[in-house]
C-alpha cells in the first residue's frame, strides 16, 4: 500500500517558536506512542531562520492519517498552536521514495540528525528521466552508505517536473561522504542538463519520530 505523506513549510515569530515547538512534541509524541499507522513525523527549523520549520509526515495510510488529525494530541496542537503561525505552507506531493534505517523512537536534539531538505525543478520534458536517476542513487545511497539514515523523495502533485527531498544522516561527515560518493557523482553528472533550479536548506533537528524501516519505492 502506497503510504500518505504530507510536507509542510510553517512559520512562528520568535517570541512564539518555543512554546509551538513544546506543543509540536506533545503532539508526536503522542502519536508515535499511541497510533500505529503514524509511520514517521519530522518538524525541523532551517538553520538561520529558526523561526521556519520543515515538517515532513508519512501515514500508513489515508484511514491512519485521518485517525491522527482527529486524536485528542493534535485537536489540542491546531487549536493551540495554529494561532501561533504567521505563515503555513502546504505542499500537495506524493510518494516516490521513502526508506528508513533508523529503528523505533523519538529524537529531540538539535545534533541528534544532520538533516537536508531540497527542492528541484527539472526541463519538464525530462522528469521522467531525472526521475530514473535520483531514484536509482538514492537507492545506492541506503544500500551502501552507513551513515545515510532515511531518504524521502516526493514529486509535486500539481507540476510533476518539481521534487523534494527530505533526507536524515548521522552526521555532517556521513553527509559529505556521501556527497563523494561514486554514485552521488555520477548522479550529479547524468541530471546536469535535466535540473533548471534548485534549493538546498540545512535543517536543525527539532522534533523527529519514526516506527523505523520505512521502505516504499514507487
Amino acid at each position: 500500500m502506497k503510504p500518505v505523506i504530507h510536507l509542510f513549510r510553517l512559520t512562528v515569530a520568535a517570541d512564539n517558536r518555543e512554546a509551538f515547538r513544546q506543543i509540536g512534541v506533545r503532539n508526536l509524541t503522542i502519536s508515535q506512542k499511541n497510533e500505529s499507522g503514524t509511520l514517521a513525523m519530522y518538524a525541523s527549523p532551517v538553520k538561520g531562520q529558526q523561526e521556519t520549520s520543515y515538517v515532513f509526515e508519512a501515514y500508513a495510510s489515508e484511514e491512519a492519517y485521518q485517525i491522527h488529525r482527529q486524536s485528542p494530541q493534535f485537536q489540542d496542537f491546531a487549536a493551540q498552536g495554529g494561532p501561533l503561525l504567521t505563515e503555513r505552507v502546504a505542499y500537495e506531493a506524493e510518494p516516490l521514495f521513502l526508506q528508513e534505517k533508523l529503528p523505533s523512537g523519538q529524537w529531540l536534539q538539535a545534533d541528534d540528525f544532520y538533516l537536508k531538505f531540497a527542492q528541484v525543478e527539472t526541463e519538464p520534458c525530462r522528469a521522467v528521466d531525472f526521475e530514473g536517476h535520483v531514484l536509482h542513487e538514492m537507492q545506492q545511497s541506503m544500500d551502501k552508505e552507513p551513515g545515510v539514515l532515511a531518504m524521502y523523495a516526493m514529486r509535486d502533485a500539481d507540476r510533476s517536473s518539481r521534487f523534494y527531498f527530505f533526507e536524515v544522516y548521522a552526521s555532517e561527515a556521513a553527509y559529505l561522504s556521501h556527497r563523494q560518493s561514486p554514485h552521488f557523482q555520477h548522479y550529479i553528472t547524468e541530471t546536469a542538463a535535466i535540473v533548471k533550479d534548485k534549493l538546498l536548506l540545512d535543517l536543525h533537528n527539532g522534533t523527529a519520530i519514526s516506527k523505523g524501516a520505512l521502505r516504499y519505492k514507487i
